[in-house]
C-alpha cells in the first residue's frame, strides 16, 4: 500500500480546549456543493479523518467549518498538527484543540478554536477522531460519523487513518468538505510545528522524494471513489474507483431512504484503477424511478458514498 507515514515526535506550546460546534451561516459555504461524506466502514481506537490547511508565511488558523454527516454522534476530540503537505497526519503530540465536536445532521457545523495557531513548516493538519466502533453507513441522522467532500476543488485535501499513524491520502480528485478560518499571525499565538520533515530532508540515507516540497516521479496510489460520468445520467452512469492496495470491495447503489438498489461489486480486488457500470436497474432487472441515488463504496476501511441524479 502507497501510504505516507510520519511518526516522528512534535513540539507542544500551547494546549486548547474548545467544547462543542455550532451552526455555519449560510454566507460561509453557500459556494460549496457537496458530492457525498466519507468515513470508516469500522473505526478502531484511534482511527481519524485529516483536512490538510497550508499555511503561508504570517498566517495563523483560528477555526473550521465542517459539513458534518451525522448529528447524533460526536467526534471524541479535534486536533492540529504541523507538517507538511506531502508526508500525511500524525496524532503524535498534536495539539487538542477541542473536545466532543458535534454538528447538524447533513449540514455545515463551526468550530473556533480558544486561540489562534500558527506554524513554521507548510502548513498544519486538522484531524477528527473518530468514536470508537462507529461505523460509516449512510448519509444523514444515524449514518454515521463521516465528513462531507467536494469534487469542484473546495475544501482541503483529505487523509484517513485506521490507527492514527498510518497515513493514506483521499482521491486528490475529491477535497474534504472543511473550511479554514485564516488569520494574520501575531506574537503571542500558539505555534504547532513538526520537525520530522526537516530531519529526514537532512538525513542522507532519506529517499529525497520525502524532503519537503518535493515532487514524486510517480503519482501517489490512492483508494477513493471518483466522480460518476455522467451525472446526472440516462440510461447508464459509469463508477470508477482506485485501490491503493488489494481489497476486499463492496460497490452498491442505495435509495435516498438507505436501501439497497443493486450490488454492482462485491468481491477482492487487485491495486489500480476500476470501474463499474450501472445502467439504472435495480435487482430484479426492472428499470427505476428518476431521482437521487446513492453509490456506496467500501474499500478496506475506507467507506465513500457519492450522490447520482437519474434524469428521465
Amino acid at each position: 500500500m502507497s501510504m505516507q507515514i510520519k511518526r516522528a515526535g512534535a513540539l507542544v506550546l500551547a494546549i486548547l480546549l474548545v467544547v462543542g460546534g455550532t451552526a455555519a451561516s449560510d454566507e460561509d459555504t453557500s459556494g460549496v456543493t457537496i458530492a457525498g461524506s466519507i468515513g470508516l466502514d469500522v473505526a478502531l481506537e484511534n482511527s481519524c479523518i485529516a483536512a490538510w490547511v497550508p499555511l503561508g508565511e504570517g498566517l495563523a488558523l483560528s477555526g473550521v467549518t465542517w459539513y458534518n454527516n451525522d448529528g447524533t454522534m460526536a467526534f471524541p476530540e479535534v486536533l492540529v498538527q504541523g507538517g507538511f503537505s506531502s508526508q500525511g497526519a500524525t496524532t503524535v503530540d498534536a495539539l487538542q484543540v477541542a473536545t466532543n465536536v458535534g454538528g447538524p445532521s447533513s449540514g455545515w457545523g463551526q468550530l473556533n478554536f480558544g486561540q489562534t495557531i500558527t506554524t513554521d513548516n507548510e502548513g498544519v493538519y486538522v484531524i477528527f477522531r473518530i468514536p470508537a466502533g462507529a461505523v460509516a453507513a449512510a448519509d444523514g441522522a444515524g449514518g454515521g460519523p463521516a465528513i462531507g467532500y467536494t469534487a469542484s476543488g473546495a475544501g482541503c485535501t483529505g487523509w484517513l487513518s485506521a490507527d492514527g499513524e498510518d497515513w493514506m491520502q483521499i482521491q486528490p480528485s475529491f477535497h474534504l468538505a472543511v473550511l479554514p478560518t485564516i488569520v494574520k499571525a501575531r506574537p503571542g499565538m500558539a505555534v504547532k510545528s513538526n520537525s520530522s520533515g526537516a530531519q529526514r530532508a537532512e538525513d542522507p540515507l532519506a529517499d529525497p522524494s520525502d524532503a519537503p516540497g518535493s515532487k514524486p516521479e510517480v503519482a501517489v496510489k490512492v483508494t477513493g471513489l471518483e466522480p460518476a460520468s455522467p451525472n446526472p445520467f440516462n440510461p447508464t452512469t459509469t463508477l470508477r474507483f482506485s485501490l491503493a492496495a488489494e481489497a476486499d470491495v463492496k460497490l452498491a447503489i442505495f435509495s435516498i431512504r438507505g436501501e439497497m438498489v443493486r450490488q454492482l461489486v462485491s468481491e477482492r480486488l487487485g491495486q489500480g484503477s476500476h470501474a463499474a457500470v450501472w445502467d439504472g436497474k435495480d435487482s430484479r432487472g426492472h428499470t427505476v424511478a428518476s431521482g437521487v441515488y446513492l453509490a456506496r463504496l467500501v474499500a478496506g476501511p475506507l467507506e465513500m458514498t457519492q450522490r447520482l441524479m437519474l434524469v428521465k
